[in-house]
């Protein structure tokens, strides 16, 4: 069994690929988006859970707000970090995201390049 996991929610295949390969030794799961904030753990995978992969696509500011505070909350989710993909014409939501407990955001389309750099500052490697 991997040692860290990945959720990703409703992610877009060509971020969630480059995600998944630069993880690769990860768990991977793909939740549907509605079920990260609360999805439960059993006692042996709780604080495994590294990165959860929210993408915003047409939620309000008020929605992409909720989503971050309820994964930010999920005793679950402790340690984990918080990455929301915003579409180009949400980058408005940028600041929001963060204030709500989003680590980093990121506009997706993104190159790998820019995906691998984003990885590294936010998980320290």
């Amino acid at each position: 069994m991997s040692e860290r996991i990945l959720l990703l929610g409703s992610i877009d295949g060509h971020a969630a690929t480059v995600i998944a390969h630069l993880l690769r030794g990860w768990e991977v799961r793909d939740l549907p988006y509605d079920r990260i904030a609360g999805v439960t753990l059993p006692p042996g995978e709780q604080g495994k859970v590294g990165l959860v992969v929210l993408q915003s696509r047409q939620e309000s500011e008020a929605e992409i707000v909720r989503w971050c505070r309820a994964v930010k909350a999920n005793p679950h989710l402790a340690g984990a970090k918080l990455l929301v993909a915003l579409d180009p014409d949400l980058a408005g939501q940028y600041s929001a995201a963060r204030s709500a407990g989003a680590d980093e955001c990121l506009m997706v389309p993104a190159s790998a390049g820019h995906v691998e750099k984003l990885l590294q500052k936010l998980l320290g490697g």
